[in-house]
């Protein structure tokens, strides 16, 4: 299954990785949980890049894959 994300420069402690609809792309060391109709949120989280604004961003969640 080809991943949504490059997670080869992640730090290791990143165990999910999602994207708000602005497009900020973050990730977060639990599984995060969806806020208002715009963005993800979890305690612990990292700021990773920037893509452009997504409709689906509620689809963008993903766990890091088991061979990383």
């Amino acid at each position: 299954m080809k991943s949504k994300y490059d997670w080869i420069n992640v730090p290791n402690w990143v165990n999910w990785i999602a994207t708000d609809s602005d497009g900020e792309v973050c990730g977060f060391e639990e599984m995060p949980i969806s806020y208002d109709d715009y963005m993800w949120y979890g305690r612990k989280h990292i700021y990773l890049s920037f893509v452009r604004p997504v409709d689906n961003w509620k689809e963008s969640l993903e766990k890091r894959p088991s061979y990383i």
